[in-house]
């Protein structure tokens, strides 16, 4: 049977009933919410990443937000804005927070890349991480710090990374190995993390 989107699932940001007045399209399941994102999200991958330019100023604040903007504007009225008070979830740093801890993420990622502090693949995991962990946005933080990971090592001349080859929104044994990789992250750990990203 197909989950209402007030239903929660484990490792996804809650979305209470309350937040469907936010919604674009008339979506009711979470199968739905998926179709939506995916095709909203196609449209962004097509301009970003096939749409011929190479670099992105992917550790730029107002590119964070546009970018975001982007994958989720048909589908959520608050697509690239920060989450408020009001949308508080149990993953992410506090809603105050947000605009310092992602332009401290963001300056990092600059720094890392202006002097090679890390391989191409671990610039982008890390900068991915450190989105996920923020947590910016009300929902799409997982596939948004994936996908500016991948215009990241782009702009770095490498190929896109494959994130485990597999649906990470469903749940699954795809979707166990990334959260248990983001866990360890967590610990300061990124081998298991890194080797997901790189993992058909």
């Amino acid at each position: 049977m197909a989950k209402k989107i007030d239903e929660y699932i484990s490792g996804q940001s809650p979305l209470p009933p309350s937040w469907k007045k936010d919604l674009i399209p008339p979506i009711n399941t979470y199968e739905e919410l998926n179709e939506h994102e995916s095709l909203n999200i196609q449209q962004a991958v097509e301009k970003f990443q096939f749409g011929g330019k190479k670099k992105w100023p992917v550790s730029d604040l107002q590119f964070v937000k546009r970018l975001h903007a982007e994958m989720y504007g048909d589908v959520w009225t608050w697509a690239g804005e920060f989450r408020l008070s009001s949308q508080e979830t149990n993953i992410g740093v506090e809603a105050g927070k947000i605009s310092m801890e992602l332009t401290k993420a963001c300056d990092d990622c600059k720094y890392w890349i202006e002097h090679q502090s890390y391989s191409p693949i671990e610039i982008a995991v890390r900068y991915h991480y450190r989105i996920v962990f923020i947590h910016p946005f009300p929902n799409g933080n997982g596939r948004f710090s994936r996908f500016i990971g991948n215009l990241t090592i782009l702009s770095l001349g490498e190929n896109p990374l494959p994130w485990g080859g597999g649906d990470i929104s469903k749940a699954g044994a795809t979707r166990d190995e990334y959260i248990a990789a983001l866990q360890e992250a967590d610990g300061k750990r990124f081998e298991r993390l890194l080797a997901f990203a790189k993992a058909q």
